[in-house]
């Protein structure tokens, strides 16, 4: 079976206007069941990541593309 990249962006504002409904455990079997999965965390960000830390969603977006192997 091939390995596939994946990069989970998850918001850690529980004071946002939208938090996150992701928990720990949730987290913690994305990592168990895709090897291969990242977590990045967006400590100022609800579930407007784009919106909230726009320059750090690009930097994780270009690194992502720019790591990924076709």
């Amino acid at each position: 079976m091939n390995n596939i990249s994946v990069t989970l962006f998850v918001d850690k504002n529980k004071e946002a206007k939208i938090p996150s409904d992701i928990s720990d455990e949730t987290l913690q079997l994305y990592k168990k069941e895709i090897p291969s999965c990242e977590v990045v965390e967006f400590s100022k960000s609800g579930n407007m990541i784009p919106d909230e830390e726009p320059e750090k969603y690009i930097k994780e977006i270009v690194f992502f593309i720019n790591t990924v192997k076709l």
